[in-house]
């Protein structure tokens, strides 16, 4: 771990500032797409009119859908431009890789974000199976307590006892599996034209059996997160940590395209045939 981190600190020598505004540039697209993304939800609850009160009905209608369009195209420039952020860390480590702005697309943009809802589904799913043990734990005791008041000194300590040990139990396996996806980003960049149904599968194949290794370089990268608390080591952790993950994704797949002598990319013809 300790030559990972050193090769992350030479990869940003000279750069930590405009990477770090490159990353925080997304941010303000989606405050302006939460900002553009309230009134519309708004009007859920009230008229038109009420919420524009010096415009006339129609021209408040138009004025909410304008919005409502806006709040969308800023989300998605959002999203576009945090790939861009991170297709510039994986280039960093390669500049014989596709150039950062050939991601700056509208195709692109949308596979970004098709992919990061697929995941987000899976992870969804995984967290509801591993958690669902201390979910039901958690139920019984706030039914028994909401009905009778009270429960069984034994009772009570056996059940917090139980949640507990299944709650720590089930963030384990949780980080652990969602380690599956962690690759996901890379593969995108490397190989642009791939499916993003291809990409996750990948993602899995490629860490399977090194899921423990790879949580484990995962729990060293949180400390780095906590100096985004101060304002004058925010950006370097912010930079650094997201780089660091990049380097550890590229060394993930190298080892394990050197161990089954596979090729750096995936090239797609016609988005039909594959070349490996």
């Amino acid at each position: 771990m300790f030559d990972l981190k050193m090769r992350a600190r030479l990869l940003l020598r000279g750069k930590i500032i405009r990477l770090w505004f490159l990353s925080v540039f997304p941010v303000f697209f989606i405050i302006l797409g939460v900002l553009c993304f309230l009134p519309p939800f708004m009007s859920i609850f009230y008229d038109a009119k009420e919420m524009f009160p010096y415009l006339s009905e129609k021209t408040a209608v138009l004025m909410l859908s304008f919005l409502g369009i806006m709040s969308v195209f800023m989300f998605f420039f959002s999203a576009v431009g945090k790939l861009y952020f991170k297709a510039k860390l994986f280039f960093l480590q390669d500049e014989n890789s596709p150039k950062p702005d050939s991601f700056y697309k509208f195709s692109q943009g949308l596979r970004f974000i098709y992919c990061h809802f697929t995941v987000a589904f899976y992870k969804l799913v995984w967290a509801v199976l591993f958690f669902s043990p201390s979910g039901i734990t958690f139920l019984i005791m706030y039914s028994t307590f909401t009905l009778n008041g009270s429960m069984i000194k034994s009772i009570f300590i056996t059940l917090v006892t139980l949640f507990v040990i299944s709650f720590l139990i089930a963030c384990v396996f949780y980080l652990s599996i969602t380690g599956r996806y962690y690759l996901c980003d890379y593969l995108m960049f490397i190989s642009p034209l791939q499916s993003v149904k291809n990409v996750i599968s990948t993602s899995a194949e490629k860490t399977r059996g090194r899921l423990t290794e790879l949580l484990y370089k995962r729990l060293c990268i949180i400390p780095y997160r906590f100096l985004s608390v101060f304002i004058v080591t925010a950006p370097y952790s912010r930079v650094f940590t997201k780089c660091l993950k990049a380097v550890i994704c590229e060394k993930l797949y190298s080892e394990e395209k050197i161990s089954l002598k596979l090729s750096s990319a995936v090239f797609f013809i016609n988005r039909k045939s594959v070349f490996g």
